[in-house]
């Protein structure tokens, strides 16, 4: 895996969590055919700044990703 894509998917008022996608750079898949994750920014540690939470985000579709590849190994 040499880079992980996230994509912002929606925002869901409700919940106050954003809604995002994640795949690898090396999928043959497209990022809209996985499943997505919610993720509610007050759970980081600087909830306004989108940069940050962004980040951290993506630090947790490392191991999404790492899922995702060992799921389609045994397709």
């Amino acid at each position: 895996m040499n880079k992980i894509k996230v994509k912002v998917v929606d925002y869901d008022v409700d919940s106050d969590s954003i809604i995002v996608a994640f795949a690898s750079d090396e999928s043959s898949k497209s990022i809209d055919e996985y499943e997505t994750y919610a993720y509610q920014p007050t759970m980081y540690a600087e909830p306004n700044n989108p940069e940050f939470v962004l980040k951290e985000v993506a630090r947790c579709g490392v191991s999404v990703i790492e899922d995702q590849q060992r799921s389609e190994q045994f397709k």
